[in-house]
């Protein structure tokens, strides 16, 4: 009797867990498919912790799922956005005023390295290396071969992990550049970014500009950096994005306060002034014809070009 009522007890078990991962799929699909609606948000704070909340959230549902890849990229993107968004903002003044062992550092590193264990295991559940990134860090030009042999370049979901996953191991390189074993992952990100901006140039809102105009333009000549040539490119950027004013402001971080550029760093401080009072107006209602939401995809990118420039502005008489 006490076998049976094992067996009766496991089949339902069997049965539940089924169940779960029936209805995880189609939640997984809807989940990523809604993930780019934070992109329209234009309130700071709301961003804020609705991102950190969702992450948990995903966190949750994935753990009752473990294989199931919709959610794993989804939580890639948001841990992703989360540090380069949220921590790496708040960073930028302990950044400039040369603040030892900071918090956001700290926290931004944390997150870019959950997303990179997730990286691994989606992997190791497509059937290659969990290391593979460790396993072509010396070769990075054979990775792009291996990436395109083995991911869809017309699916948006390989797509997406591939340049979410360079995004954040060229971050916390970033972010690490004291640790040598860290900084040789380098090349790496770049071909992911590489792989990944080929199939979709205008990826997460002109983040492949951004990334590869930084690339030139804060490397050392002598490791192949160019900062005029650097310059050509975000300008280059800015003309073809001008309403993407996070271009203006990587800019400003990555080229003029390094080269101490004031000219051209008042420039683009002027031109951030339309939209300070743009999306200060969007937020509160003051009387006028009410409307209907406008959906804006760049709203969140200029929401944290405008943070950061006022971190920026807040400390520019000891920058420039």
């Amino acid at each position: 009797m006490q076998k049976i009522i094992l067996t009766v007890f496991l089949l339902g078990l069997v049965s539940c867990s089924g169940l779960k991962k029936a209805a995880l799929g189609p939640a997984g699909s809807l989940i990523y498919d809604a993930s780019n609606d934070l992109l329209h948000e234009d309130d700071w704070q709301f961003f804020e912790e609705s991102l950190i909340s969702n992450i948990k959230l995903i966190e949750t549902l994935l753990s009752q799922d473990p294989n199931n890849e919709e959610l794993k990229v989804t939580l890639i993107k948001a841990l992703s956005a989360k540090a380069f968004a949220i921590d790496e903002t708040y960073y930028l003044e302990h950044k400039l005023k040369d603040t030892e062992n900071s918090i956001h550092k700290k926290r931004a590193k944390i997150a870019y390295t959950k997303a990179l264990k997730y990286s691994a295991s989606l992997f190791k559940s497509r059937g290659l290396s969990e290391s593979l990134l460790t396993d072509y860090v010396a070769k990075p030009d054979e990775l792009k071969n291996m990436i395109s042999e083995n991911f869809d370049d017309d699916s948006e979901l390989d797509i997406e992990f591939v340049f979410f996953t360079g995004q954040s191991l060229a971050s916390i390189v970033n972010l690490s550049r004291e640790n040598f074993k860290v900084v040789a992952y380098l090349p790496v990100a770049k071909a992911l970014f590489d792989w990944a901006c080929e199939k979709r140039p205008n990826i997460n809102g002109g983040a492949c500009d951004i990334f590869n105009a930084s690339y030139m333009a804060a490397r050392p000549r002598m490791l192949g950096g160019n900062p005029e040539k650097g310059r050509e490119m975000f300008e280059k950027a800015i003309s073809e994005r001008s309403d993407n004013y996070l271009v203006r402001e990587a800019m400003v971080e990555n080229y003029q306060i390094l080269v101490a550029d004031d000219v051209g760093y008042r420039r683009i401080k002027n031109d951030f002034g339309d939209l300070k009072q743009k999306l200060k107006d969007s937020k509160v209602w003051t009387g006028e014809k009410l409307r209907a939401p406008e959906k804006n995809s760049l709203n969140v990118f200029n929401m944290i070009a405008l943070k950061r420039m006022e971190i920026i502005e807040a400390n520019e008489d000891d920058i420039f």
